[in-house]
């Protein structure tokens, strides 16, 4: 997921870029696995929650390695949306 989604952002700064990457699509991803009845909404709510942390962090190591601003602020908006469909 990192490689294809990294490969999207490659662009001055990719290994930060392949890291937001990842945190981009798991929030979604977690919607999809709800969605395809791969995991409960429980899951999919108790792994954002866990997962939210690091997200935060990432997000603060992302800005101080010269991510885009853009890809910030889209970072922290899909963190905040409910993992349910």
């Amino acid at each position: 997921m990192d490689h294809w989604g990294g490969e999207l952002l490659g662009f001055p700064f990719p290994q930060p870029s392949r890291a937001a990457t990842v945190l981009l699509v798991l929030p979604a991803w977690l919607r999809f696995l709800v969605a395809r009845g791969l995991a409960t909404g429980a899951e999919a709510a108790a792994a954002l929650a866990f997962l939210r942390p690091l997200a935060q962090t990432a997000s603060r190591v992302l800005a101080d390695n010269e991510v885009s601003s853009n890809i910030l602020a889209d970072l922290q908006r899909r963190w905040e949306e409910p993992a349910g469909p």
